[in-house]
């Protein structure tokens, strides 16, 4: 018996050794890394001014970037070195931690600014001076809606004749994306002409239970809309509004602060499409607007 005990012992003891022998591993990890173990640098590429390179030094530490966007969402990335392509020019802000062995550093704030924005920008809100954009209301179609079955079984087009809507105060409608604070103005003169879907929104008093077809509404556009544009993956451009703004036309009470594909964007043409997925049925838009001419 003594024997027995003598071997219980041994084991007890040595799974304590076990556990202290744990204990001692998982706190010699290290401490955590301070802010005087690394730099990081944000400069604009000499060439292309959007173009903000971000980079991190530091033995044996990795980075952690939380980076704003012009959208107002943060990229975080773990990269050495990065580099971003910039939309809108402006002031930013980020946050750089070193991460180690020990965990996390604490966080370093930091702002920069893009100087300029990309060179595509400009063709929308003008650079030396503010463009405005109106319907280009004498183009076939420049008012375009497709409803389409999911599985191409069908689908019908309503494409507006040149000057259709000449009668409803559509026509007099003045888009500006205007660089200061990302203001977007919708000068509508006092009213719209809205889609039947989104009467009910836009203009309850008059349209408690919506309408059958589209009409002509009073509208004065809210304070603190905002509009945004960026691009994909793919090198797809993307107009987002923001505060239930849109473009001129209303066309489904989704569309309203919604984000609209830049199909074409010249010095002569803006294109939007917009699209909306109902049940059992696919709902396309397109617009089409030209630079207001000088009186």
């Amino acid at each position: 018996m003594k024997r027995i005990n003598n071997i219980r012992i041994i084991i007890l003891l040595c799974a304590v050794a076990l556990v202290q022998s744990c204990k001692e591993q998982r706190f010699s990890i290290g401490d955590r890394p301070s802010v005087d173990q690394f730099s990081y640098s944000v400069s604009p590429d000499p060439e292309s001014l959007s173009t903000i390179h971000f980079s991190f030094n530091g033995d044996q530490l990795s980075p952690f970037w939380t980076i704003e966007q012009p959208n107002g969402t943060y990229l975080r990335s773990s990269d050495r070195n990065l580099t971003i392509q910039y939309m809108l020019a402006g002031e930013y802000k980020g946050v750089i931690q070193a991460f180690g062995s020990g965990g996390l550093s604490d966080s370093v704030y930091f702002n920069f600014t893009v100087p300029e924005s990309d060179p595509i920008v400009y063709k929308l809100t003008g650079k030396t001076s503010q463009k405005v954009w109106v319907w280009d209301y004498m183009k076939e179609g420049h008012l375009t809606g497709i409803w389409s079955d999911p599985g191409g079984a069908w689908e019908g087009v309503w494409a507006l004749v040149p000057n259709e809507l000449k009668d409803y105060e559509i026509y007099d409608d003045e888009l500006s994306f205007i660089s200061k604070n990302n203001e977007y103005k919708l000068d509508a003169h006092g009213f719209i002409y809205a889609d039947p879907s989104v009467l009910k929104t836009l203009d309850p008093a008059n349209y408690p239970d919506g309408g059958k077809v589209g009409a002509t509404i009073k509208y004065t556009q809210p304070e603190g809309q905002k509009w945004s544009i960026r691009r994909d993956e793919k090198d797809k451009l993307f107009l987002s509004f923001s505060e239930g703004a849109f473009p001129s036309y209303p066309a489904s009470p989704a569309a309203l602060g919604a984000e609209y594909e830049i199909v074409e964007l010249s010095d002569d043409l803006l294109h939007l499409f917009w699209q909306e997925f109902t049940l059992g049925e696919i709902v396309s838009w397109h617009y089409y607007f030209v630079p207001k001419q000088a009186n």
